[in-house]
């Protein structure tokens, strides 16, 4: 090395660490480079700097100077980019006095930036590495062209930010929204460009979430408030903040946001179910779940972040994602602030009560139960009355109802009807008769309860009600099971002072015997008149009732042991898992044995009343350690795709109910040596712990998508009571390569399931409303091979792209064949092998 190169190579590597010294660092932490924060005097001494190293050779293999370089050109965008530059690389190279060729660039920024700072690469459409457009985003937004657009700016700004929330809500992406907004408007080009689209939709999403984080919308001076709370707010935004005229324009988006916030502020402070049906779908229900700014919850399970996952679950199963969101524990509650205002799906099982859901790395830690959101489907009439050609769930039981156009959904039990003068519905409503009633009218439904319903009246303030009582934590059906008999209650305090009635399956509660009220029963609520209010199912078990479930020696071996003081039989759904049972006073042990693999649940019946229908308890088979089963309760394959996590659980089981720590960890198997985890903690005692790996999806493709290609791995480890485990997650099982020797399409996996086969489609791209080819495997003693014979009209036309067929599960990459005729083999040229490009 020459003198001048050590010079060069000592000058980068001092200022370097010198430079991550003020900041409290050693090495470069992977932060994007405008959130390092170099002020106005360290960018002036490394221009500096450069200049005086100047163009040596040696430069494009110093790690030291890329990094300085990188540094310099992402900095001078942010502080010196203005309109006349263009999107070239002259305007840096005159600022250093240095001309770089293509090949010296394709040296220089990958060893800086991925070599050194540990950033990735950008990447053109065409997967052509974007240097230029890496550095300008890693620099933040044009300060300059800011200054000079000052206004206009705040004002689409302003347009953005007027439109977020609607944009979330129809589930439009913040990027196009940011991308049309800015395509409308008249400011300079360069905003256009994706990087800055990028960094201006981060900005709309940071500056939002810290207006509803800190109820900045409540404030005058927002600026104030969050310099009192979050000092160092600033640091987390691509502007020079050493310079006043960057801080106060920061200062002014802030502002911005908490206005537009405040002026879409949701009056509505609870939730709220609204439930419709329509005659074009007759078998669904829709749900519209009205969401508060704010929810609390309880915590069951101590989560190992603050991170939450929202979703809404009936009867055990996630309908619908709510998104994430950021807690703030005290007190063994969490509080979170909701994006989103509205909820619509469609109801699965309508009797089942719905749960706004916390999880945490797939495991449930806080959960909220909605209010008046089970529909009594078949055991009352349902009123629905009509809205804009749909039909809104009004009143269930007897009910009194303003509009005079009313559908009722009469019960499954034989009933009669009196006091109407309506038409039997033309339509089915869930399998229902219906019954077509308009104008003002009394209505008598008369079957093992009698039911009134009003029409064209007055709406009555009615009282729903409310069961308070000790919930069975297992899951059960009926879905409301109690320990001992609940108390029903009048939401409305007003409404106590009615003589309401309450009865267990037709009998008045207070001529009932204990052991009458045990088991599957119908509450219902009744007032003076005798007509039915209410009518639920629950389920009723002895007050000590108690159940435990123990592993054994062997994973396929445990035992549920029930205690109770009240005379119970219990009956197991697969009597062929059932060994032996052991009786003592007060409880009875049921000794499990599955052979092979154990099954993810067994079925309990419990019989505390033989007069009744029996409780069934849904309990997870007590094994030993951790058990991974896929969405049909086999064993999870080790070599798994992201489409395979849909419906696949993880059981973490305490030690005989000893508390056990548990950890799932998803790493990246880079190739770049690039180190990214995410790792979660879990303790299963008294109850194992249930994972929703397919919960994990979004972090697994976070990972995926940190390198480039698509054959990267995220392996999935859960670690725990002395043993660990592992799985390989993929974007595809399949890939597909074409031999134009032998005019064959191979099929290639990491593994294949028995049956299962890829089914490609071939279409010519050059004519894509041609009608598309399916191909056929080959066949080897009728079972398919995976090789597919292609004729030879791909070679007298093409290029030709080989698709999975439309719906297909085992999903693989397109395979791109050219079409041309094929040249002459020469066994001393290595044939070429087919392209691929992602879907």
């Amino acid at each position: 090395m020459s003198q001048s190169e050590c010079i060069s190579w000592v000058k980068c590597t001092s200022w370097l660490s010198n430079f991550l010294n003020r900041r409290g660092l050693r090495q470069p932490d992977s932060r994007p480079l405008y959130e390092y924060h170099a002020t106005n005097d360290e960018y002036n001494n490394l221009t500096q700097l450069l200049r005086a190293v100047g163009q040596v050779q040696s430069n494009i293999d110093d790690k030291g100077y890329a990094a300085c370089f990188v540094l310099f050109c992402s900095e001078w965008y942010r502080r010196d980019y203005e309109r006349h530059c263009g999107w070239m690389w002259d305007p840096i190279y005159r600022a250093l006095g240095v001309s770089l060729t293509s090949t010296e660039l394709r040296i220089i920024i990958p060893k800086g930036m991925e070599g050194y700072w540990n950033r990735p690469i950008r990447f053109y459409e065409s997967e052509r590495r974007n240097f230029l457009g890496t550095l300008f985003s890693e620099g933040g937004l044009p300060f300059r062209l800011l200054k000079e657009s000052d206004s206009h700016f705040q004002n689409v700004f302003s347009r953005i930010l007027n439109q977020y929330g609607q944009a979330q809500l129809a589930g439009f992406s913040i990027l196009s929204l940011v991308r049309t907004v800015i395509e409308k408007s008249a400011l300079p080009t360069v905003f256009s460009e994706d990087t800055s689209v990028e960094l201006i939709s981060h900005i709309a999403e940071k500056l939002s979430s810290l207006v509803l984080m800190y109820n900045l919308s409540n404030h005058t001076e927002p600026v104030k408030q969050l310099d009192k709370v979050h000092p160092k707010w600033r640091d987390e935004f691509p502007m020079p903040l050493d310079d006043e005229t960057g801080t106060r324009f920061l200062n002014g988006l802030l502002c911005t946001a908490s206005v537009e916030a405040k002026s879409h502020l949701q009056k509505n402070k609870g939730s709220g179910c609204q439930f419709y049906w329509s005659e074009n779908h007759p078998n669904q229900i829709q749900a519209i779940i009205s969401l508060p700014d704010e929810l609390t919850f309880p915590i069951i399970s101590t989560p190992s972040t603050t991170r939450f996952e929202l979703a809404i679950y009936e009867d055990g199963e996630e309908v619908t994602c709510l998104g994430p969101a950021y807690a703030s524990l005290e007190n063994a509650h969490a509080k979170v602030r909701l994006r989103k205002s509205e909820s619509r799906f469609v109801r699965r099982q309508p009797a089942a009560s719905l749960t706004i859901v916390a999880r945490t790395g797939g495991m449930i830690v806080g959960t909220i139960k909605l209010e008046d959101s089970e529909i009594a489907v078949g055991e009352v009439p349902l009123t629905f009355v009509d809205d804009e050609e749909r039909w809104l769930l009004q009143g269930q039981a007897s009910c009194t109802v303003r509009n005079s156009n009313v559908l009722i959904a009469l019960p499954q039990e034989k009933t009669t009807i009196s006091g109407c003068e309506g038409s039997p519905g033309t339509a089915s409503l869930l399998g229902l008769r219906t019954l077509s009633v308009k104008g003002r009218q009394d209505i008598t439904i008369s079957g093992d309860e009698t039911y009134k319903i009003r029409t064209g009246r007055e709406q009555s303030n009615q009282s729903g009600f409310d069961f308070y009582g000790k919930h069975v934590t297992w899951n059960c059906h009926p879905d409301e099971t109690f320990l001992g008999v609940p108390k029903v209650t009048a939401k409305n305090l007003n409404a106590e002072d009615i003589q309401f009635k309450r009865y267990l399956s037709g009998i008045s509660l207070d001529e009932c015997q204990v052991q009458e009220m045990m088991g599957t029963q119908y509450v219902s609520v009744r007032n003076t008149h005798n007509e039915t209010l209410l009518r639920r199912k629950i389920g009723i078990l002895p007050a000590d009732f108690n159940i435990e479930i123990k592993g054994g020696e062997l994973a396929n071996e445990g035992s549920i042991v029930i205690s109770t003081q009240h005379p119970c039989m219990s009956v197991l759904k697969d009597k062929t898992l059932e060994v032996a049972r052991k009786r003592s006073a007060g409880q009875t042990e049921i000794l499990l044995k599955a052979e092979g693999i154990p099954p993810a649940f067994v079925s309990l019946q419990i019989y505390p009343n033989l007069g009744a229908a029996p409780v069934e308890m849904t309990l997870p088979f007590p094994a030993k350690g951790c058990l991974a089963l896929d969405a049909n309760g086999c064993t999870l394959d080790k070599n798994i795709t992201l489409h395979d996590l849909l419906g696949s659980r993880a059981f973490l089981f305490g030690k005989n109910g000893d508390p056990t720590r548990f950890s799932l960890e998803l790493h990246l198997r880079s190739k770049s040596g690039l180190q990214a985890w995410h790792e979660w903690c879990y303790t299963a005692g008294e109850h194992p712990v249930e994972l929703n790996l397919y919960s994990l999806r979004e972090h697994i493709e976070n990972l995926l998508s940190l390198e480039t290609g698509v054959d990267q791995v995220v392996e999935m480890q859960i670690k725990g009571a002395g043993a660990v485990m592992s799985w390989q997650i993929r974007r595809y099982k399949y890939s597909l390569r074409y031999d134009y020797e032998r005019e064959l399409l191979i099929s290639q996996s990491t593994h294949y399931r028995t049956g299962q086969m890829s089914s490609p489609v071939i279409m010519l791209l050059s004519e894509p409303e041609r009608k598309i080819t399916p191909l056929s495997s080959r066949m080897s003693e009728g079972v398919p091979t995976g090789e597919y014979e292609l004729s030879s009209v791909i070679n007298k036309n093409g290029p030709w792209l080989v698709v999975p067929k439309q719906g297909e599960e085992m999903a693989f990459r397109p395979c791109f064949i050219r079409g041309e005729p094929s040249l002459p083999v020469d066994e001393r040229v290595i044939p070429p092998k087919n392209r691929c490009v992602h879907k």
